[in-house]
């Protein structure tokens, strides 16, 4: 079976896909198959329909909202986790992750809002084949975020094994990966080759001067999460993920403009405005 772990950009997928691993490495026979990236289509439609009808074994994938994961979970193959988070720590998260800021920071406000509402359009926290989460829960009760799952997945855990996985999943774990010698020198290397093949494009005329698509190349080679996790370089803000930080983090204007631009998602959602 596929299991797909998605969610609002900067909300916590992670954290939840990690969760899901742990609780099913403990109980159940199951693979870690990392990102499913759009542009980067290292995952197949036949590996899809074998892994969809493997029923010894479930399949994990952080994915994002590919239109496979509702083809299968409407089938009966796949279940769907998905987590969301108060879109104000989000843009926070973004500004720390990606610098970004302005227009830029809005764009990715947008794309993390449209995630939801691509949940909503396939009525998926409807179904039982979708388990639906906050991030605010799950941060702060880990233990009823992992009884959620376990449920979900009509597994059993004993008191050692949630001990081993909150440990396992702590913040302060993902936070050593993310700081990682060979994380960041894989990022160095990135921005390296990103710089000089830039450079390089000044001077080729179209079509050579676009991209070379080479991801499906060098990303196996140097790839830019930790195999594992998928936990990646600044992956975790100083905040260490504390709902409530955008409060302090964030200016008046920008506060003023995401409570207006993104009303009616935290108004939904329950979060005060």
């Amino acid at each position: 079976m596929l299991v797909f772990c998605s969610g609002m950009l900067r909300s916590g997928s992670a954290f939840q896909y990690n969760l899901v691993c742990s609780i099913l490495e403990k109980t159940s026979s199951c693979v870690r198959h990392g990102r499913w990236e759009r542009r980067y289509e290292k995952i197949t439609h036949e590996q899809l329909e074998k892994w969809a009808y493997d029923k010894n074994t479930y399949h994990i994938i952080k994915s994002g909202r590919h239109p496979w994961e509702f083809y299968y979970a409407k089938k009966g193959l796949a279940k769907i986790i998905y987590i969301n988070r108060d879109i104000r720590d989000v843009a926070l998260a973004a500004k720390f992750k990606w610098g970004l800021k302005g227009a830029k920071l809005f764009e990715m406000l947008d794309r993390a809002d449209l995630s939801y509402k691509v949940m909503l359009e396939n009525d998926s926290f409807n179904n039982k084949w979708c388990l639906h989460q906050r991030y605010e829960k799950v941060f702060y009760n880990n233990i009823e975020a992992i009884e959620q799952i376990s449920k979900f997945f009509e597994v059993k855990l004993s008191k050692k094994n949630i001990i081993e996985i909150i440990e396992e999943c702590s913040i302060d774990n993902m936070l050593k990966i993310s700081n990682s010698k060979v994380l960041r020198f894989q990022k160095f290397v990135l921005n390296f080759l990103g710089r000089i093949a830039n450079l390089i494009k000044k001077f080729l005329p179209p079509p050579y001067n676009k991209s070379w698509k080479l991801r499906k190349y060098y990303l196996p080679i140097l790839p830019k999460v930790d195999a594992k996790t998928m936990v990646a370089p600044r992956h975790i803000e100083p905040s260490k993920g504390i709902p409530g930080a955008w409060r302090k983090g964030l200016s008046s204007e920008e506060i003023k403009t995401i409570n207006e631009r993104y009303k009616n998602y935290l108004i939904k959602e329950n979060y005060l405005i």
